[in-house]
């Protein structure tokens, strides 16, 4: 038996997308909050629709009542999450767009409209945890994420589901248990997941287990413990960092921190003259990252030569320049994305501000390890988050020392908190969704270091970690929208679709403008996109741009017709669909609009 389970009945989801133009005169003329108009839209669009006539009436709860979540160019999304009694439905959600006048633009959804089984719970949050633990024991892992790379096995069995915190007054009835042998606490909810026609009650439990291991998130029904679902969470990587690519090329003396004038981006005004410093004292620690030997290890010293605070590893490829050069990448990235728009309000990664919604901001914790882990890097989402990079296996090269595989990994922290803002441990389940969430970090990668290459030192192959170069020659025969349904959960050719096509994207309309595209859609996309998704938020950042007079229309309509060439090219053009974000009727299509 794999680890991966789905039980569920994808086809009692309905998902569609709608214009403004395509609603109800009533949905289109609400007033009041954003979040109340857009309980509005959702209310008519499930009524037209006739997803209640399936099932119970859909209710809906907005992520943010009072702090709407407006972009840099001042449009916004409000997301809505599918509940029943107060207990959220497992993946069902809503996204209504108003423009920078908050006119409102389009909706889109995916909504579980299966019966309700009424549940009796005979399964208790305690029971479900140690069944999820067993399922994990007796199962076999599935095929590695990275071939060649098996996780050593912990060993679960001590494990017993001690609570340290719950509230069963809550409809939710949140408990956290004791981590035992497991890397934290376990966690556990009820939410509803539609299983053989009908909505059904589980217990919805998130496993730490460990570095090597990793997250899983597993469903357990209530009434008999049946494991409905289970999966792996991380988005694990594949290799690399630093230096400024890698080393094959001399070590570089860099400013910690970067002047702005070298990310290439516009500088808003305002910000200060530079960046905020990076270090704290002495060492590889500040306000957007710390970076150490292990969680526990001690940050690296860097030296006082004539009055400035140097760090030059002894070793050039050692543990020290490990950690030096992995936390210069990330606190790259942090900055470059500053310059973005990721901001404190989204959720960026310091030690300075909150969120829209109130929660802290934090920094990242960057862990380089001795040993082998999982996908030999990864970005675990704990609180802080973390960062860990391991050797290849293979080739026992550091994953730190490659720069495409920091940036990659930076580049999930920043898709999971702008897609799901934080509401969420990771957004990305669904195959489309994972593949996304891959070929992302590719793009940043191979954008930033100017490579084609992705992983390629930490690999020490010519073809990297991916199958083809990422340059103009890169066979659509073998990436292209109509295979999906042949690449079942190989996350990472769905990757490389996806990336392929940004770096298309960026070839037809310049590289400031795609990455500031990619960032600015990012707030609008669903939990769990489709890359047909992906597509129209991109078009949308766009219009935005013209909309704010940042460019004419003209231009807007020029770029508009390239980037429908590069989806097109790979099969994604007008006339493409998809089942949401499965791998269900995908239609292929490379039909640019006239």
């Amino acid at each position: 038996m794999a680890r991966e389970v789905d039980l569920r009945e994808h086809v009692d989801y309905v998902s569609f997308t709608l214009r403004a133009e395509d609603l109800p005169a009533g949905a289109r003329g609400q007033t009041g909050s954003l979040s109340d108009r857009a309980l509005e839209v959702a209310r008519f669009t499930t009524e037209v629709l006739g997803a209640r006539r399936a099932g119970p009436p859909i209710e809906f709860l907005p992520e943010a009542k009072s702090s709407p979540p407006f972009n840099r160019l001042g449009a916004a999304s409000v997301r809505l999450q599918q509940q029943l009694r107060g207990i959220p439905v497992f993946l069902g959600n809503q996204v209504v767009r108003f423009g920078q006048a908050q006119e409102l633009q389009r909706t889109q959804a995916r909504i579980a409209v299966s019966a309700v089984a009424e549940p009796v719970i005979t399964v208790t949050a305690a029971m479900a945890a140690e069944a999820a633990v067993r399922h994990l024991i007796t199962s076999d892992p599935d095929t590695p994420e990275v071939p060649g790379e098996e996780a050593e096995r912990l060993d679960l069995s001590s494990f017993s589901a001690d609570i340290l915190a719950e509230f069963p007054d809550l409809p939710t009835r949140p408990t956290v248990f004791d981590e035992g042998p497991l890397d934290e606490p376990v966690t556990a909810s009820l939410t509803w997941v539609p299983v053989e026609k009908h909505l059904r009650l589980c217990w919805d439990l998130h496993l730490a287990v460990s570095a090597s291991e990793g997250v899983f998130r597993v469903l357990i029904a209530v009434d008999d413990g049946t494991v409905v679902y289970c999966t792996q969470t991380v988005p694990a990587a594949c290799v690399g960092s630093v230096y400024t690519v890698n080393p094959d090329s001399p070590r570089a003396l860099v400013g910690f921190p970067r002047p702005w004038a070298e990310y290439g981006l516009d500088i808003g005004a305002d910000l200060p003259e530079s960046p905020p410093p990076w270090v704290e004292r002495n060492a590889t620690e500040g306000y957007s990252a710390r970076a150490s030997l292990g969680a526990g290890g001690a940050p690296v010293s860097g030296t006082d030569a004539d009055g400035s605070l140097t760090f030059t590893a002894p070793d050039p490829v050692g543990v020290e320049q490990m950690v030096v050069n992995a936390f210069y990448g990330v606190c790259s990235m942090h900055d470059f994305f500053h310059l973005l728009g990721f901001r404190e309000e989204d959720g960026s990664y310091q030690d300075v501000g909150v969120t829209a919604s109130g929660r802290p901001c934090t920094r990242v914790n960057v862990e380089v390890k001795k040993n082998p882990i999982m996908g030999t890097a990864h970005w675990w989402p704990s609180v802080p988050p973390a960062i860990r990079f391991g050797p290849e296996r293979t080739t026992g090269r550091s994953t730190a020392l490659d720069m495409t595989i920091v940036l990659h990994e930076y580049m999930h922290g920043v898709t999971i908190q702008l897609v799901g803002r934080g509401a969420v441990r990771n957004p990305f389940l669904e195959p489309q969704s994972r593949g996304m969430g891959e070929g992302w970090g590719d793009f940043i990668a191979c954008t930033l270091t100017g490579q084609p290459i992705f992983g390629g030192w930490v690999k020490n192959d010519a073809r990297g970690m991916r199958r083809f170069p990422y340059d103009d020659s890169f066979p659509v025969e073998f990436a292209h929208f109509g295979l999906l349904p042949d690449l079942g959960k190989d996350y990472y050719r769905i990757g490389e679709l996806w990336c392929a096509t940004l770096l298309e994207v960026r070839r037809l309309i310049g590289t400031s403008l795609t990455i500031q595209l990619v960032v600015d859609a990012l707030r609008d996309l669903p939990i769990n996109p489709s890359l047909l998704d992906g597509r129209d938020a991109l078009l949308l950042a766009l219009g935005d741009r013209r909309d704010a007079e940042l460019m004419t229309q003209a231009e807007h309509a020029e770029a508009t017709r390239r980037i429908w060439t590069a989806f097109a090219k790979f099969g994604m053009g007008i006339g493409a669909e998809s089942g949401g974000p499965s791998l269900l009727g995908v239609v292929a299509d490379s039909t640019v609009p006239g």
